[in-house]
Order: C-alpha cells, then structure tokens, then sequence
C-alpha cells in the first residue's frame, strides 16, 4: 500500500546507514546511503519462507535508467557495482533487511 512505501522509505533514511556501513561494492561507485535521492526505486510484494511480509525496494541510478520501461517490468542489471542495489523491509517489524548491493564484471 501507499502507507507500507512511506514507512519504507522513512526506513531507508533512518536505518540504511548502519546497515550499509560496511560498503559492499562501493569502492569505485556511489556509497548508497550518501546518495538516496539519486536512485530510483521499485516495490514489490512479498512473503517470506515464515509467511511475514515484506517489500523489496529495487535500486537503481536514476541518470543511467532515463527511458521509462522501469514502470512496467522490474530492472534486473547484472554488476554495475552499487548504481544498482536492493534491499527488503519488513512490514510488520519496520526493519530493513538483506542488502544487495551489484558487484562488478
């Protein structure tokens, strides 16, 4: 829902710092959590092996996506280091959980 995206994002500015703060794949692109308001992002649904429900956020930099495909299919890139990342909150725990951050080719 509408209300589930804005938790996520408070999210997102309140806990992705300490869950990033050891850097994966960020040693010759962006550092994620310094530049939040440069990706672009998807939601999608989930429920995970224990039935809890989650959103995961699909990240993406947003001058190197400047069609408007993303808005209607998930935008799966293989390495591009941290220009492309995803990360899954947990609805009823308001957690973020499970950073994945591209490696490089």
């Amino acid at each position: 829902s509408k209300d589930e995206i804005t938790f996520a994002e408070l999210a997102l500015e309140n806990q992705l710092k300490e869950i990033n703060k050891n850097r994966p794949n960020q040693s010759s692109s962006p550092i994620i959590d310094k530049n939040l308001n440069k990706y672009k992002r998807q939601y999608f649904g989930g429920v995970d092996e224990n039935g809890r429900k989650y959103l995961l956020i699909n990240c993406f930099w947003s001058e190197r996506e400047n069609s408007n495909g993303w808005l209607n299919g998930m935008v799966i890139v293989m390495d591009g280091g941290s220009y492309y990342w995803q990360i899954k909150y947990y609805i009823d725990t308001n957690e973020l959980k499970n950073l994945m951050v591209n490696g490089y080719a």
